[in-house]
């Protein structure tokens, strides 16, 4: 049995069911570096395509290949094991020369390419992502979907924290309780990290689950912490003018959320509610500021950009970009339930 909550949908839970990841080709994923490498420095920049290999996965192949520690194996964003799915590494090779990738070989893993660059992958250094998914079976109401593509179109989705980031069944939030009682002191800097984001992203999704049924999720609340898109910048603004709805309204700034630090998010009525909200876990709230974590902001809205869908028979193809950070599933939840046949790594 889950122990996630049943978040809130944009409008409400769909009528359709279907079935996701029938193969690794139904979910495919593509990574967009957002720049060109420059062709020198120590640090190699490797292009791989790999199926049914999650990101983890990946960097210990190459590390292996190269005789490398694991630490010199670095990437921008996590990817899916039950996918294709197409991303950077860059691997530190100071004063080595260039690697035979006709040498490599892997039944799951190919290299596309190769090119220096002077600056290692860091986390997040990514553009976005692109996606090409396939939904079989579909079954109940199809003929909504055309409508819920098109709301989707105009407002986006709720920028939810996939299940993924929770683990099996929400396996994760049982950790995060015993990591914030003290129960867990041998854990390694991963797991620590993995399970300090679980509880931000919980955190995250119960405060947007509320801005939907306040009816507040794709608006701006006075003392909101507001994002601009052109500039990925966050400001709190204390005064809600026309001007400022009308860009939200075209998606030009948009509401936040709370990755939950130290410091604070916002002010006003906008702090207000989410204190309200976060009450019943301000344990956790202490327990993140006390492992360091500073407060950050996260868009409300998801918005997909070249969204293009093919509908026929019982089968749907979808194809969307993404800002990185930004789940898939939650795009797919909005338009159908889905039975996945196993599980993202």
């Amino acid at each position: 049995m889950s122990l996630l909550p049943d978040w809130r949908y944009a409008v409400l839970m769909p009528a359709v069911q279907g079935q996701l990841k029938v193969s690794p080709e139904d979910f495919v994923v593509i990574e967009e570096l957002g720049f060109e490498p420059e062709g020198q420095g120590e640090h190699l920049y490797v292009w791989v395509e790999k199926r049914e290999l999650n990101t983890d996965d990946a960097a210990r192949v190459l590390a292996k290949w190269l005789k490398l520690p694991l630490r010199a194996v670095s990437y921008s964003g996590m990817k899916d094991r039950n996918a294709r799915t197409s991303q950077w590494f860059s691997l530190h090779l100071p004063g080595k020369s260039m690697p035979d990738i006709t040498g490599f070989q892997h039944e799951n893993m190919r290299i596309l390419r190769c090119v220096r660059h002077s600056r290692k992958l860091k986390r997040g250094m990514h553009l976005r992502n692109h996606f090409e998914i396939h939904l079989h079976q579909l079954r109940g109401e199809v003929g909504s979907l055309a409508e819920r593509l098109q709301r989707i179109g105009l407002e986006g989705v709720p920028n939810y924290f996939g299940e993924q980031r929770f683990g099996r069944e929400g396996y994760n939030l049982q950790m995060v309780e015993r990591l914030f009682a003290g129960e867990l002191d041998r854990l390694s800097p991963y797991k620590r990290g993995l399970f300090l984001s679980t509880a931000r992203s919980f955190i995250f999704n119960q405060v947007l689950s509320e801005r939907i049924a306040a009816g507040s999720w794709t608006t701006l609340l006075p003392g909101e912490a507001v994002h601009d898109q052109a500039n990925n910048t966050v400001s709190i603004v204390e005064r809600v003018s026309e001007g400022l709805l009308s860009a939200c309204a075209m998606g030009q700034v948009g509401p936040t959320g709370p990755l939950w630090g130290k410091g604070y998010g916002c002010r006003s009525v906008c702090e207000s509610f989410e204190q309200d909200v976060i009450s019943p876990w301000l344990a956790w709230c202490t327990g993140l500021e006390s492992f360091g974590l500073h407060h950050e902001r996260r868009a409300l809205q998801l918005r997909p950009v070249n969204v293009q869908s093919d509908l026929r028979d019982d089968s749907l193809s979808l194809s969307f970009s993404l800002p990185r950070g930004g789940f898939a599933t939650s795009v797919i939840r909005e338009l159908c339930v889905v039975h996945a046949q196993s599980d993202a790594g």
